[in-house]
């Protein structure tokens, strides 16, 4: 049959291997197939895993929207939002990548009433930053030994900010970047973004 001997042989089953002198034709014919179907088993298995794995994160962020008050849309780019206290609230992921190297990010941010005016710009201190204020980089200081030493402080006017940060103020954001790592705090709010897998 034309339309079989076309056919790779690794799909084709020979049912009479020893007919034509080659016995390892229908082995390796069988194998094939076997490695075929377990593949394809193995990726149904895969799929499902992923559509499971998506509806509970569906269902956990729907979850936590409902709890917070707040309202939650799926689909790819997910997205909880609404107001706490006077402030928008905003919590969305998004995937990047293709196929089988794709990674998920979740970013939070919350909008204060009105922006600052500051030019604030405050993050956890890090080695890097230490680097940085070697050469040059801006780094407000407080006069607070732990706040100085746990938060960079970026700013247009140091008198202005010093002003701001006052000290219920520090405790609370140097409290949060403890917990925190990827917490900024501009002029517009609080922003946090990090990679979830």
């Amino acid at each position: 049959d034309p339309f079989i001997r076309d056919w790779p042989a690794s799909l084709v089953l020979d049912p009479e291997p020893a007919s034509r002198g080659d016995e390892k034709t229908g082995a390796m014919g069988a194998a094939g197939v076997f490695f075929t179907l377990i593949t394809l088993g193995l990726i149904l298995l895969f799929v499902m895993f992923a559509r499971f794995i998506s509806k509970r994160v569906d269902r956990a962020w729907s979850d936590a929207a409902e709890n917070l008050g707040l309202e939650y849309q799926p689909g790819g780019g997910r997205r909880i939002s609404g107001r706490v206290e006077d402030q928008d609230v905003v919590v969305s992921g998004r995937r990047e990548g293709q196929r089988w190297s794709t990674s998920s990010h979740t970013s939070y941010r919350i909008t204060f009433p009105k922006p600052l005016g500051l030019g604030l710009r405050l993050t956890k201190e890090k080695v890097g930053n230490k680097l940085r204020k070697v050469f040059g980089a801006q780094d407000i200081q407080v006069d607070d030994r732990g706040f100085d030493a746990g938060v960079l402080i970026k700013g247009d006017d140091p008198v202005r900010v010093r002003a701001f940060l006052t000290p219920a103020r520090r405790e609370c954001i140097l409290q949060a970047m403890h917990d925190n790592e990827h917490l900024v705090i501009d002029d517009a709010g609080i922003v946090s973004e990090y990679d979830t897998w």
